[in-house]
Protein backbone atom coordinates (compact mmCIF):
# COMPACT_ATOMS: atom_id res chain seq x y z
CA UNK A 1 0.00 0.00 0.00
CA UNK A 2 2.82 2.34 0.95
CA UNK A 3 3.97 1.56 -2.77
CA UNK A 4 1.27 2.28 -4.11
CA UNK A 5 1.32 6.16 -2.44
CA UNK A 6 4.88 6.24 -3.44
CA UNK A 7 3.79 6.20 -6.82
CA UNK A 8 0.08 7.56 -7.18
CA UNK A 9 1.43 10.97 -5.87
CA UNK A 10 4.13 11.80 -9.16
CA UNK A 11 1.43 10.42 -11.13
CA UNK A 12 -1.13 13.01 -10.12
CA UNK A 13 1.79 15.79 -10.28
CA UNK A 14 2.48 14.75 -13.63
CA UNK A 15 -1.32 15.15 -14.67
CA UNK A 16 -1.46 18.21 -12.77
CA UNK A 17 1.85 19.29 -14.65
CA UNK A 18 0.67 18.42 -18.38
CA UNK A 19 -2.68 20.35 -17.19
CA UNK A 20 -0.88 23.16 -17.08
CA UNK A 21 1.25 23.11 -19.85
CA UNK A 22 -1.79 22.63 -21.93
CA UNK A 23 -3.95 25.51 -20.69
CA UNK A 24 -0.33 27.39 -21.15
CA UNK A 25 -0.66 29.49 -24.62
CA UNK A 26 0.56 32.99 -24.49
CA UNK A 27 -1.67 35.20 -26.87
CA UNK A 28 -0.65 38.92 -28.18
CA UNK A 29 -0.86 41.47 -30.32
CA UNK A 30 1.22 43.22 -32.62
CA UNK A 31 1.41 45.47 -35.55
CA UNK A 32 2.01 43.98 -38.86
CA UNK A 33 3.76 45.27 -42.01
CA UNK A 34 0.43 46.66 -43.92
CA UNK A 35 -0.89 49.40 -44.92
CA UNK A 36 -0.20 52.42 -46.51
CA UNK A 37 -0.32 55.03 -43.82
CA UNK A 38 0.53 54.25 -39.67
CA UNK A 39 -3.15 54.43 -39.41
CA UNK A 40 -4.13 52.20 -41.67
CA UNK A 41 -1.98 49.63 -40.62
CA UNK A 42 -3.85 46.49 -39.19
CA UNK A 43 -3.18 44.23 -36.07
CA UNK A 44 -1.80 41.01 -36.01
CA UNK A 45 -2.55 38.44 -33.19
CA UNK A 46 -0.25 35.85 -32.98
CA UNK A 47 0.24 32.86 -30.70
CA UNK A 48 2.80 30.20 -29.48
CA UNK A 49 5.98 29.40 -29.02
CA UNK A 50 4.50 25.74 -29.09
CA UNK A 51 1.15 25.93 -27.38
CA UNK A 52 0.38 22.57 -25.96
CA UNK A 53 -3.05 23.08 -26.14
CA UNK A 54 -4.49 26.16 -28.21
CA UNK A 55 -7.45 28.17 -27.24
CA UNK A 56 -10.59 27.81 -29.21
CA UNK A 57 -10.81 30.47 -30.04
CA UNK A 58 -9.64 34.16 -30.00
CA UNK A 59 -10.55 37.89 -29.93
CA UNK A 60 -10.18 41.58 -30.35
CA UNK A 61 -11.90 43.93 -28.12
CA UNK A 62 -11.34 47.58 -27.99
CA UNK A 63 -11.90 47.07 -24.09
CA UNK A 64 -10.53 45.58 -21.24
CA UNK A 65 -12.58 42.26 -21.70
CA UNK A 66 -11.72 41.49 -18.04
CA UNK A 67 -14.22 44.29 -16.91
CA UNK A 68 -17.61 43.24 -19.16
CA UNK A 69 -19.08 41.12 -21.14
CA UNK A 70 -18.07 42.32 -23.78
CA UNK A 71 -18.57 40.99 -27.86
CA UNK A 72 -15.39 41.43 -29.93
CA UNK A 73 -14.60 43.28 -32.50
CA UNK A 74 -12.56 40.44 -33.86
CA UNK A 75 -13.04 36.72 -33.52
CA UNK A 76 -10.78 33.47 -34.85
CA UNK A 77 -11.77 30.07 -34.40
CA UNK A 78 -10.31 26.59 -34.55
CA UNK A 79 -6.57 27.55 -34.09
CA UNK A 80 -4.85 23.80 -34.58
CA UNK A 81 -1.13 25.03 -34.81
CA UNK A 82 0.77 25.33 -32.28
CA UNK A 83 2.49 28.63 -33.20
CA UNK A 84 0.88 31.07 -35.61
CA UNK A 85 -0.05 34.21 -36.54
CA UNK A 86 -2.68 36.33 -38.27
CA UNK A 87 -3.16 39.67 -39.50
CA UNK A 88 -6.73 40.63 -38.99
CA UNK A 89 -8.83 43.09 -40.29
CA UNK A 90 -8.73 45.67 -37.28
CA UNK A 91 -6.71 48.99 -38.04
CA UNK A 92 -4.32 50.34 -35.12
CA UNK A 93 -5.91 53.99 -35.87
CA UNK A 94 -4.33 57.30 -34.75
CA UNK A 95 -2.34 56.70 -32.10
CA UNK A 96 -2.68 58.70 -28.78
CA UNK A 97 -1.02 58.08 -25.56
CA UNK A 98 -2.07 58.47 -22.25
CA UNK A 99 -0.30 59.83 -19.04
CA UNK A 100 1.20 62.57 -20.61
CA UNK A 101 3.54 60.61 -23.30
CA UNK A 102 2.86 62.23 -26.34
CA UNK A 103 5.43 64.20 -28.34
CA UNK A 104 2.77 67.77 -27.93
CA UNK A 105 1.73 67.56 -24.14
CA UNK A 106 2.54 69.72 -22.00
CA UNK A 107 6.36 69.34 -20.66
CA UNK A 108 5.63 71.62 -17.12
CA UNK A 109 3.39 68.54 -16.54
CA UNK A 110 5.28 65.44 -14.81
CA UNK A 111 4.15 62.66 -17.40
CA UNK A 112 2.15 59.32 -15.52
CA UNK A 113 4.93 56.63 -14.53
CA UNK A 114 3.76 53.26 -15.95
CA UNK A 115 7.07 50.86 -14.75
CA UNK A 116 4.66 47.71 -16.00
CA UNK A 117 3.60 49.35 -19.05
CA UNK A 118 -0.11 51.05 -20.08
CA UNK A 119 -2.61 49.09 -22.44
CA UNK A 120 -3.61 51.04 -25.79
CA UNK A 121 -7.17 50.59 -26.91
CA UNK A 122 -6.23 47.03 -28.34
CA UNK A 123 -6.75 43.98 -26.48
CA UNK A 124 -6.66 40.23 -27.41
CA UNK A 125 -8.28 37.41 -25.45
CA UNK A 126 -8.22 33.40 -26.12
CA UNK A 127 -11.10 31.03 -24.41
CA UNK A 128 -12.34 27.62 -24.46
CA UNK A 129 -16.25 27.76 -24.79
CA UNK A 130 -17.31 30.78 -22.60
CA UNK A 131 -13.65 29.98 -20.31
CA UNK A 132 -11.49 32.89 -20.52
CA UNK A 133 -7.81 31.71 -20.63
CA UNK A 134 -5.60 34.49 -21.04
CA UNK A 135 -6.03 38.44 -21.66
CA UNK A 136 -3.04 40.90 -23.12
CA UNK A 137 -3.17 44.16 -25.11
CA UNK A 138 -1.15 46.44 -27.38
CA UNK A 139 0.68 48.00 -24.60
CA UNK A 140 3.29 51.34 -24.02
CA UNK A 141 6.35 50.94 -22.34
CA UNK A 142 7.68 54.16 -20.83
CA UNK A 143 9.28 53.46 -18.01
CA UNK A 144 10.34 50.26 -17.82
CA UNK A 145 14.15 50.25 -16.46
CA UNK A 146 12.85 51.90 -13.53
CA UNK A 147 11.43 48.53 -12.35
CA UNK A 148 15.05 47.14 -12.82
CA UNK A 149 16.77 47.56 -9.19
CA UNK A 150 20.32 49.08 -9.14
CA UNK A 151 19.92 49.26 -13.18
CA UNK A 152 22.04 52.60 -12.93
CA UNK A 153 24.76 49.96 -11.99
CA UNK A 154 24.84 47.63 -14.29
CA UNK A 155 27.46 47.44 -17.41
CA UNK A 156 25.78 47.61 -20.97
CA UNK A 157 26.45 44.00 -21.58
CA UNK A 158 24.74 42.72 -18.76
CA UNK A 159 21.52 44.13 -19.92
CA UNK A 160 19.15 43.39 -22.69
CA UNK A 161 17.43 46.61 -24.48
CA UNK A 162 15.31 46.25 -27.22
CA UNK A 163 16.06 48.32 -30.50
CA UNK A 164 15.36 49.41 -33.82
CA UNK A 165 17.75 48.70 -37.18
CA UNK A 166 17.69 52.51 -39.28
CA UNK A 167 15.65 53.92 -36.76
CA UNK A 168 15.53 57.28 -37.99
CA UNK A 169 14.23 55.48 -41.42
CA UNK A 170 10.35 56.51 -40.66
CA UNK A 171 7.28 55.86 -42.63
CA UNK A 172 6.60 59.23 -44.17
CA UNK A 173 9.41 61.05 -42.92
CA UNK A 174 10.30 61.25 -46.57
CA UNK A 175 9.06 62.75 -49.67
CA UNK A 176 5.61 61.43 -50.77
CA UNK A 177 6.48 59.44 -53.56
CA UNK A 178 4.67 56.30 -54.56
CA UNK A 179 8.78 54.38 -55.64
CA UNK A 180 9.15 51.38 -54.76
CA UNK A 181 12.38 51.96 -54.08
CA UNK A 182 11.56 54.43 -51.20
CA UNK A 183 8.81 52.35 -50.10
CA UNK A 184 10.45 49.07 -49.91
CA UNK A 185 13.74 49.96 -49.23
CA UNK A 186 14.07 53.00 -47.89
CA UNK A 187 11.69 53.55 -45.65
CA UNK A 188 12.35 50.91 -42.66
CA UNK A 189 10.20 51.99 -39.55
CA UNK A 190 6.80 52.45 -39.31
CA UNK A 191 6.87 54.13 -35.85
CA UNK A 192 8.83 57.81 -35.10
CA UNK A 193 11.48 57.58 -32.78
CA UNK A 194 9.17 58.91 -30.00
CA UNK A 195 6.29 56.49 -30.72
CA UNK A 196 9.96 54.23 -30.90
CA UNK A 197 10.86 55.14 -27.23
CA UNK A 198 7.46 54.82 -25.78
CA UNK A 199 6.59 51.43 -27.03
CA UNK A 200 9.99 50.77 -24.67
CA UNK A 201 13.15 51.13 -27.48
CA UNK A 202 16.21 51.96 -25.95
CA UNK A 203 18.57 51.15 -28.81
CA UNK A 204 18.57 53.45 -31.30
CA UNK A 205 20.43 52.73 -34.45
CA UNK A 206 21.51 55.52 -37.22
CA UNK A 207 23.75 56.21 -40.30
CA UNK A 208 23.93 60.03 -41.09
CA UNK A 209 24.49 62.51 -44.26
CA UNK A 210 25.87 65.03 -44.67
CA UNK A 211 24.44 68.23 -47.21
CA UNK A 212 25.31 71.87 -46.64
CA UNK A 213 21.89 73.52 -46.65
CA UNK A 214 23.61 76.91 -46.61
CA UNK A 215 21.55 77.78 -42.84
CA UNK A 216 23.54 79.28 -40.02
CA UNK A 217 22.71 76.86 -38.05
CA UNK A 218 25.65 73.95 -38.75
CA UNK A 219 22.93 71.34 -36.87
CA UNK A 220 21.16 71.50 -40.07
CA UNK A 221 23.93 69.75 -42.41
CA UNK A 222 23.39 66.29 -40.98
CA UNK A 223 20.09 63.73 -42.12
CA UNK A 224 19.09 60.53 -41.34
CA UNK A 225 20.56 58.15 -44.54
CA UNK A 226 19.05 55.23 -45.38
CA UNK A 227 20.17 53.15 -48.93
CA UNK A 228 22.69 55.80 -49.79
CA UNK A 229 20.05 58.85 -49.91
CA UNK A 230 18.66 61.51 -47.23
CA UNK A 231 15.77 61.07 -45.75
CA UNK A 232 14.72 63.34 -42.91
CA UNK A 233 16.95 66.15 -40.87
CA UNK A 234 18.70 64.72 -37.98
CA UNK A 235 18.52 67.55 -35.37
CA UNK A 236 14.62 67.09 -34.99
CA UNK A 237 15.28 63.59 -34.54
CA UNK A 238 17.45 64.26 -31.62
CA UNK A 239 15.25 67.11 -30.14
CA UNK A 240 12.33 63.93 -29.53
CA UNK A 241 15.33 61.68 -27.97
CA UNK A 242 16.54 64.54 -25.35
CA UNK A 243 13.20 65.56 -24.60
CA UNK A 244 11.85 61.92 -24.14
CA UNK A 245 14.98 61.00 -21.74
CA UNK A 246 14.11 64.31 -19.44
CA UNK A 247 10.08 63.07 -19.54
CA UNK A 248 10.86 59.74 -18.51
CA UNK A 249 14.33 59.42 -16.40
CA UNK A 250 15.17 56.61 -19.30
CA UNK A 251 18.82 55.91 -20.40
CA UNK A 252 18.96 55.71 -24.09
CA UNK A 253 21.92 54.06 -26.18
CA UNK A 254 22.71 56.02 -29.95
CA UNK A 255 24.60 54.44 -32.34
CA UNK A 256 25.87 56.11 -34.97
CA UNK A 257 27.04 52.85 -37.30
CA UNK A 258 27.49 54.45 -40.54
CA UNK A 259 28.05 57.91 -42.45
CA UNK A 260 27.48 57.24 -46.28
CA UNK A 261 26.69 60.43 -47.45
CA UNK A 262 28.55 63.57 -48.15
CA UNK A 263 31.62 63.12 -45.20
CA UNK A 264 34.52 62.36 -47.64
CA UNK A 265 34.11 65.40 -49.07
CA UNK A 266 34.27 67.26 -45.62
CA UNK A 267 37.26 65.46 -43.93
CA UNK A 268 36.95 68.92 -41.64
CA UNK A 269 33.57 67.71 -40.00
CA UNK A 270 35.37 64.66 -38.69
Amino acid sequence: MNKMKILVVPFLQSILLIGSLEAHCPVYLTVSLTGKTLQDTLLEINWGPYCYGPPQWVGIYAKDPTTSNFQPDFRIDGIANRTGKMITPIKLGKLHFPGGWNRQDASDQPATQYPAGKCLPHFVASYNGTELLTVDCLKIQPNWMAQIKDVNRLPLKDIFLPGTHASGAVFGSSNKSNSILVRDYLVVQQFDVWSQLVFGIRYLDFSIGYKNMNTENEADNFWIANENMLITPLVGILRDVCLFVKRSGEMIVLDFSSFPIGFYKHPEIY
